[in-house]
């Protein structure tokens, strides 16, 4: 599979936020927007993305034309989130994917957004980042290197390697309950060899267990060549180790577990729908870049 890159950002150019999801802390935000500012990127974003409705950013409406909004600017090279939480999924399937397509522009998210990174590999053809939010201001400044060059990045792992080995494939992945969530969708992963890499926060034992269990069921684990699993439950659970060992230790597969990726520590940046080489002994992945 080959996908579009979008055109790397250079100083000056425009960024655009979005609140597709869950409302926010405006404080938070606007630390992360003069962090974009400071980088030497011009930053848009609309008055009424601290709108409430529920837990969502405002109305599905409102979400769905904010985004288009950002797909169709002819001055805008990326699309950052401010937020994660819950809705993007909502209004996915009303996005034009032709639109999305003529128009490729740099996507940055995780969490919830993790179906956004799934639509754009799967259904339009172009690669993304999972990333650190506006809110997330201390962790953005890792994002630069992944979408200012077109020169593949060294990203260096911490955690614990359960199976040593090499390993290349399509890097892809994102949160686990988003990504089961996707089974069935036209955008769920089918018929690539995966370099797979997953998330989550805060998730019980027996919930973890059952969306392994629904992904191993549905054949996700027949396409995987690698896995990179970050924290998924509270980081107090006896029981996360040995479920992730169960799932994935016989697969005889690279494994490495307990990266810091997605909601906790590092939020270290990974680019999806491009190749990836995976060695677990150095805990070192090596991922094309996602721009051009």
């Amino acid at each position: 599979m080959v996908l579009q890159r979008p055109i790397r950002l250079e100083p000056g150019d425009s960024i655009r936020i979005v609140a597709p999801a869950s409302h926010f802390d405006k404080k938070a935000f606007l630390s992360g927007v003069d962090v974009i500012r400071k980088a030497g990127f011009q930053v848009h974003y609309r008055d009424d993305i601290f709108a409430k409705e529920g837990y969502f950013a405002g109305s599905d409406r409102r979400r769905h034309e904010e985004l288009e909004e950002a797909i169709v600017d002819e001055e805008c090279k990326a699309i950052f989130c401010a937020r994660g939480g819950y809705g993007i999924t909502r209004i996915l399937p009303n996005l034009d994917k032709a639109v999305i397509r003529s128009k490729p522009k740099i996507f940055v998210g995780y969490s919830d957004l993790s179906a956004m990174l799934a639509f754009l590999v799967f259904e339009c053809g172009q690669t993304a980042v999972h990333g650190p939010l506006v809110v997330e201001a201390t962790a953005l400044g890792q994002l630069w290197r992944h979408l200012t060059t077109a020169d593949a990045q060294e990203i260096q792992l911490d955690g614990e390697v359960v199976v040593a080995g090499e390993a290349e494939g399509m890097l892809f992945g994102g949160n686990l309950a988003v990504l089961q969530a996707t089974v069935g969708l036209s955008w769920f992963p089918k018929d690539s060899r995966l370099l797979l890499f997953i998330e989550d926060v805060n998730e019980l034992d027996y919930r973890i267990d059952r969306s392994l269990t629904h992904l191993q069921q549905v054949g996700l684990f027949k396409q995987l060549c690698g896995v990179i699993i970050g924290k998924l439950g509270s980081g107090d659970s006896h029981w996360e180790h040995q479920i992730v060992k169960e799932f994935f230790g016989h697969l005889g597969i690279p494994m490495i577990y307990n990266c810091g990726i997605g909601h906790y520590a590092s939020r270290i940046p990974i680019p999806v729908g491009v190749k990836g080489m995976l060695d677990t002994k150095r805990k070192l992945l090596v991922a094309e870049s996602p721009v051009s």
